[in-house]
């Protein structure tokens, strides 16, 4: 099976974070959270108020549904609270369905926390709250992991 590249440009204002704590787990240097055969679900930037992108991809274009903390898709809702230092993404599924969670993050020290996470809508087993961070069937918590490309790799072989 031949390995197809997705036509996805990322942002080029994104700027990672050097440290963010991701559901409990502490990450340095960490420039994704995953690398799909080279399509980007999700950056998390650096900025006074997080700088987000979400992604999900039709046939081998990647489609943006959240651009610099925005929702630009109608099912997604991007609320920033600047007296609490908070920011979440919600998505609604079906009209009348109670919204999912997708993000949840404090930014009310320098260290931004993640504190709830749900990329499930997006087609991956990616979630996790305030404690652990989960990954298909891996529990991570508590880690400090530094120097990475991307935390979660998926290639499929040429």
């Amino acid at each position: 099976m031949a390995v197809q590249s997705i036509n996805q440009t990322l942002p080029q204002v994104y700027k990672q974070y050097h440290t963010i704590i991701i559901c409990g787990n502490t990450f340095n240097n960490v420039k994704y959270l995953i690398d799909d055969n080279g399509f980007i679900p999700l950056l998390i930037g650096a900025g006074d108020i997080p700088r987000l992108w979400m992604y999900t991809r039709k046939d081998n274009n990647a489609i943006a549904i959240v651009k610099d903390s925005l929702a630009i898709h109608p099912a997604i809702k991007v609320n920033i609270i600047n007296r609490n230092k908070s920011l979440t993404i919600e998505v609604s599924q079906a009209p009348n369905s109670e919204p999912i969670k997708m993000c949840d993050i404090d930014f009310s020290n320098e260290i931004p926390n993640i504190n709830q996470i749900n990329l499930r809508p997006l087609g991956y087993n990616v979630y996790g709250d305030n404690n652990s961070l989960f990954i298909g069937e891996q529990k991570l918590t508590g880690n400090h992991i530094e120097n990475l490309q991307s935390l979660i790799k998926i290639e499929q072989s040429k």
